[in-house]
């Protein structure tokens, strides 16, 4: 695929089988979906995990996706889904505290 292709006909073309539409799309937004976890989050570890799981869903919802709407906004609608999911989550957690006298 060339780089004058635009990421909606890139989606439709992966939605259609087209396996290496989905790696185009892996190398133009990669970088910039690790880098807004990475800002975003407190843990690198979690910031990878979230990575791969933000792709994973674009694979899973790739049948929902909407060609005449900007593919790049779909994206990071779910990056930014597992950021708020994954900070809520966070919150949640109780905290250990160490025993004073132990």
């Amino acid at each position: 695929m060339a780089e004058t292709t635009s990421d909606e006909i890139l989606m439709a073309a992966y939605q259609a089988g087209n396996q290496a539409a989905f790696g185009e799309l892996f190398t133009r937004h990669g970088g910039s979906v690790y880098g807004f976890l990475v800002r975003r989050l407190p843990d690198r570890a979690l910031a990878e995990d979230l990575f791969q799981e933000a792709f994973l869903r674009v694979h899973r919802a790739r049948q929902t996706y909407d060609a005449t709407r900007p593919f790049r906004a779909w994206l990071f609608g779910i990056v930014h889904n597992l950021v708020i999911d994954a900070l809520r989550d966070a919150g949640r957690t109780p905290r250990m505290h160490a025993l004073a006298g132990c």
